[in-house]
Formats: C-alpha cells, sequence, structure tokens
C-alpha cells in the first residue's frame, strides 16, 4: 500500500521555507495538485512531483521510500537542468504513464492559476500561455489513448 501520508510528510520537508510566485507557502501547490487526482497512487506522485527537482531529495531516496514505479513517475515529472522546456512536456506526452501525464496536467493548470498572483505582469501571462501549449499536448495524447481523464 502506498503511504499518503508518508508523501506528504517529506513534501513538506523538501519544500519546507519555500515560496511560490505569488509569495504562498509552495506546499500548497503540491497540495493542490494532489486533490485533483483520483487514485492513491496519482496523489503520492502529485505531492512528490517537484521533491527531486526542488530539493536535496532523490530519485533513489523516492525508491527506498515509496517503490520503484512511484520514483520513476516522479523522475518523468522532473524538468531537467539544461532539457528545454518542449522537449520535457514531449517526454511526458511520449514516454510518460497515465499517472504522470495526469499529474503534469494538473500541474499545469495550478500553475495557470494567475489569481494566485496578486498583480500578474506579463511573464507571468506568457508563462500562462506557455503552460496552455503544454496542457493542450499532453490533452492531445490523452484524448488519443482513450484516457478519461
Amino acid at each position: 500500500m502506498i503511504n499518503l501520508e508518508l508523501a506528504i510528510e517529506l513534501a513538506l520537508r523538501a519544500h519546507r521555507g519555500q515560496v511560490d510566485k505569488g509569495g504562498q507557502a509552495y506546499i500548497l501547490h503540491p497540495l493542490r495538485v494532489m486533490l485533483r487526482m483520483g487514485t492513491d497512487l496519482e496523489r503520492v506522485v502529485a505531492v512528490l512531483h517537484d521533491v527531486v527537482k526542488d530539493s536535496e531529495f532523490t530519485k533513489r531516496q523516492v525508491e527506498i521510500a515509496f517503490s520503484p514505479q512511484v520514483a520513476t513517475e516522479v523522475d518523468t515529472l522532473t524538468h531537467r537542468k539544461g532539457e528545454p522546456y518542449v522537449n520535457y512536456i514531449e517526454r511526458i506526452a511520449v514516454g510518460g504513464s497515465d499517472v504522470s501525464r495526469h499529474v503534469k496536467m494538473a500541474d499545469l493548470l495550478d500553475n495557470m492559476d494567475v489569481d494566485r498572483i496578486p498583480f500578474p505582469r506579463t511573464e507571468d501571462w506568457a508563462r500562462v500561455k506557455k503552460y496552455q501549449a503544454a496542457y493542450n499536448r499532453l490533452l492531445s495524447v490523452t484524448v488519443t489513448k482513450g484516457d478519461p481523464w
């Protein structure tokens, strides 16, 4: 059984002290993404989706704490240093599982919510446009595969 409480605790440790673009505690982002998910596996991956990218936690530590599957999903969702964003999204679209696509789509939806930013600027709207294109790409794969998401 996947331990959601352990995943939340790990994410809280990983994101302690971090803030988002709106100045809010960053942990709220993975929690919001998690709440959009429909299965325990998706919830665990969602709450952990940024821990490798944004902290000292490694894929191996995630694997030891959870499972190879959870670690693989988190690794798929980790945007690698120097990786062009379009390549990152394509990697998830083509090589990712339904779980990684669902989590990334929920991540993008949360990131497109500019209500979290008190005074959105031009660069915030440009980021929303980029995220919308990424969401549409992932949605096109999801619909093609007959995924109910």
